[in-house]
């Protein structure tokens, strides 16, 4: 039988393996907060429960490229404008980042 886990402890075991350093360390401040992956125009959030916390990076300029990342960690990218993100990865993909 397949054990069942709840939301939470998926966020906490994803918190452990998927945080950066830097987001540990409490780096971003108010003038890094356009950095966050959710002001993205490359984040792609999932579907379902963890899609309000969870997206994959589809920037492929960015170090952060086809990972899961945390809504408020660093996206990666260094060739966009800030904006909001959950662009679907559609943008990116019709050269209009």
């Amino acid at each position: 039988m397949l054990k069942k886990y709840t939301h939470n402890q998926i966020h906490k075991k994803l918190c452990e393996l998927l945080i950066s350093r830097e987001y540990s360390a409490n780096v971003f401040d108010e003038n890094r907060v356009g950095y966050q992956a959710l002001f993205c125009p490359y984040y792609v959030e999932l579907s379902g429960i963890l899609g309000s916390d969870w997206g994959v990076i589809v920037n492929p300029n960015s170090n952060k490229f086809g990972k899961l990342v945390f809504e408020h960690d660093w996206c990666g990218c260094f060739d966009h404008k800030f904006g909001i993100g959950s662009q679907s990865g559609e943008d990116w993909i019709k050269g209009n980042p």
